[in-house]
């Protein structure tokens, strides 16, 4: 076997290295923070004009801004892990991503892991004494204005776009780089997790963790669709018990 040609066809079908992973996915995400912040602008310019005042810190937990920034960033984040993608130009953008079904049984399996999770972090949230639902959570269902619209950018949106970048462009970057699945998996977690500054310590720690379960389904199922509707399931049940903790205690 000539290695020489087994060494340029592994180069031509390999992905962005570990610099340029980091680079791109970090332009990606400064691009989200942007547009975000240019929605934050304008809807406290609106709030301005109609109410002759506009409390910014109020604004962070605004359920209705939050809606509007993921829904508007989320096409941006995915649209440019595409570019990039195609920038490289030694795979498709299904091959680069993993957007392939799992074998049967998968979904169910990783999907109930998250189930697990969650009632383990309800669980120790209870003996620490920290709310289970945390208070942005909380004040973002009240401000919502028209919740079915947080729902589809909590549980669609947010999920779709996080992963797209985090088990998707980052994880295969890495993964082929001298950090290897260990780094991928630990990498795209804390990078995830640190997005979330929303949230206190404990609260990013736990999605850490929930980040280190989705990067391992992404290892060993090899498709990013698992992650995604892990993300989904894991969103699905905050948003639910947000919207169980309004109802029985009224702001």
């Amino acid at each position: 076997m000539d290695t020489g040609s087994v060494g340029i066809r592994e180069r031509e079908s390999a992905p962005w290295g570990f610099w340029s992973t980091l680079g791109f996915s970090g332009l990606a995400l400064i691009v989200a923070f942007v547009a975000q912040i240019v929605v934050v602008l304008g809807f406290a310019a609106v709030v301005y004009l109609r109410h002759h005042t506009a409390d910014f810190h109020s604004l962070g937990s605004n359920g209705l801004l939050l809606t509007i920034a993921t829904l508007v960033s989320t096409p941006l984040v995915m649209s440019l892990s595409v570019l990039f993608i195609q920038l490289r130009n030694t795979l498709t953008v299904r091959d680069y991503l993993c957007l392939c079904c799992p074998q049967r049984g998968q979904w169910f399996r990783w999907c109930l892991g998250v189930l697990v999770l969650g009632v383990c972090s309800d669980a120790l949230s209870v003996l620490l004494g920290k709310p289970i639902v945390p208070d942005f959570m909380v004040e973002a269902y009240r401000t919502a204005t028209f919740t079915p619209a947080l729902w589809l950018a909590v549980i669609v949106a947010a999920p779709l776009g996080e992963e797209f970048v985090f088990r998707g462009f980052l994880f295969r970057g890495l993964e082929r780089s001298r950090v290897g699945a260990t780094g991928a998996v630990f990498i795209s977690a804390l990078g995830w997790a640190l997005l979330h500054i929303q949230y206190d310590v404990y609260g990013m720690g736990t999605i850490f963790v929930a980040g280190l379960l989705l990067g391992l389904a992404r290892l060993k199922t090899r498709s990013l669709y698992v992650p995604i509707i892990m993300h989904a399931t894991w969103s699905l049940i905050a948003t639910i018990e947000a919207a169980i903790y309004v109802k029985m205690v009224p702001g």
